[in-house]
């Protein structure tokens, strides 16, 4: 078993593509806050103590503009090789929680997988992800509303309220789209600004508006 003392946690930087790994333990840190940041200076993921077994998380993502937060309590990774976290719109890995080796060799996988979608198309840096277009791309929202339009006829768009009648509406919005329930205005931001984001929702098995 890892004691979770041995836990390292780590992000990438969408800037430059390095995964960025604590130099201690998760829960050998000591302090209430602490800021994991990029050599490259321009990205850092922030740990916040909530209790003695429980972090807020805040970090970036290689496809969206802004971080994402989650509060993740100990016995989720307690004694795991290996536990991320993942893009809650595309479900790409943005942080990832284990023993060193198990960290590392993750890392490796997921920035194989960046670098063949980047390959196929086009992009040559992690820099060009964060390119931004004057207006939503046409064949992402097209791409997009197909998704949602699959998942619709699966049933597997839910909201919190979980009320019956499953009646959404979509609206575009500068950056993407945005589908929210008509019964209790619950919703979902989807990212349709950067160059993969569209890809890497073609994996997204069902979402939940909140």
């Amino acid at each position: 078993m890892i004691e979770t003392k041995d836990t390292v946690i780590a992000y990438r930087c969408p800037y430059c593509g390095k995964g960025v790994i604590s130099n201690e333990g998760v829960f050998a840190l000591t302090a209430e806050k602490v800021s994991l940041r990029c050599p490259c200076k321009r990205s850092e993921a922030v740990f916040t103590y909530e209790n003695k077994d429980k972090l807020k998380i805040t970090a970036p993502c290689i496809f969206c503009p802004s971080p994402h937060t989650y509060s993740v309590s100990r016995p989720a990774f307690e004694g795991k090789e290996i536990f991320t976290l993942e893009c809650p719109y595309t479900g790409s890995e943005t942080v990832f929680i284990g023993d060193l080796d198990h960290v590392r060799a993750e890392l490796s996988r997921t920035e194989l997988e960046i670098l063949n979608m980047m390959d196929e198309n086009g992009i040559e840096s992690f820099e060009g992800l964060h390119k931004k277009n004057s207006s939503v791309d046409a064949d992402a929202l097209n791409t997009i509303m197909y998704v949602l339009g699959e998942l619709d006829e699966e049933g597997k768009i839910y909201c919190k309220c979980d009320s019956p009648s499953k009646s959404y509406e979509i609206s575009e919005t500068e950056s993407g789209i945005i589908i929210k329930c008509t019964v209790c205005g619950a919703s979902r931001a989807i990212p349709a600004d950067s160059y993969l984001a569209s890809q890497a929702f073609l994996d997204t098995d069902s979402i939940t508006l909140e």
